[in-house]
């Protein structure tokens, strides 16, 4: 399902992961943060052993993005969209080796407040929405709702305002993170709004199309 390219990846993203963490794991503390409230603050310790979980995850998500296409019922629309399939698998294994990152940031006392994390998160999701203008229509990946899977029209449409919509919410969640005295939970509403609402965008352009007898 993937090219080479996208396979090897993300297999160093997941090698430099289990690297990072074994290289720090002996001077790690026995508590480490690994999760943080929409305040901003530590809200979950672990074991520092649970340093490896990420790692493992991002081992597991690969596969389970590999597996994937063969539950597909359509398969040869899966093979259209190998290229952006292969992006997406990167850009997501990429996203968890950043949260890796913030996790043994804070566990060596760097800034434990979530505003970095939550802009981050915003870079990666303004990556993912990028790509949701490339995809074709298909049962796997994208706003797969059941007016974008009905028609053809309504799938472009769609992601192609998810796309922009998407970008755009992002990058303001981005500002909105690092903005001091902005909560950070703001910049969490816009960009879940940005990804939200083209699945009701796709009932509404499907209504109006339907009206029109030009779907």
């Amino acid at each position: 399902m993937f090219s080479r390219f996208h396979f090897w990846a993300a297999i160093g993203l997941v090698a430099l992961a289990f690297i990072a963490s074994a290289i720090v794991y002996p001077r790690l503390p026995e508590r480490i943060p690994i999760h943080w409230n929409f305040q901003g603050e530590i809200d979950r310790y672990g074991d520092r052993w649970t340093i490896f979980l990420m790692p493992c995850f991002m081992l597991l998500m690969m596969g389970v993005m590999a597996l994937l296409p063969w539950a597909s019922l359509r398969t040869e629309d899966i093979d259209v969209n190998r290229p952006v399939y292969g992006r997406l698998m990167v850009i997501l294994v990429a996203l968890f080796a950043f949260i890796h990152a913030m996790i043994l940031y804070g566990a060596f006392g760097g800034d434990s407040s979530s505003r970095l994390l939550i802009a981050g998160l915003c870079v990666f999701l303004g990556f993912i929405a990028n790509l949701l203008g490339k995809i074709d229509r298909n049962c796997l990946i994208g706003v797969r709702t059941p007016w974008t899977i009905a028609s053809e029209r309504v799938w472009i449409e769609t992601h192609r305002l998810a796309a922009w919509l998407g970008v755009a919410s992002a990058a303001i969640g981005f500002v909105m993170a690092l903005l001091p005295f902005a909560p950070p939970w703001i910049a969490f509403i816009v960009v879940m709004a940005g990804f939200l609402y083209p699945v009701v965008h796709s009932f509404i352009a499907f209504r109006r199309y339907a009206r029109q007898g030009v779907l």
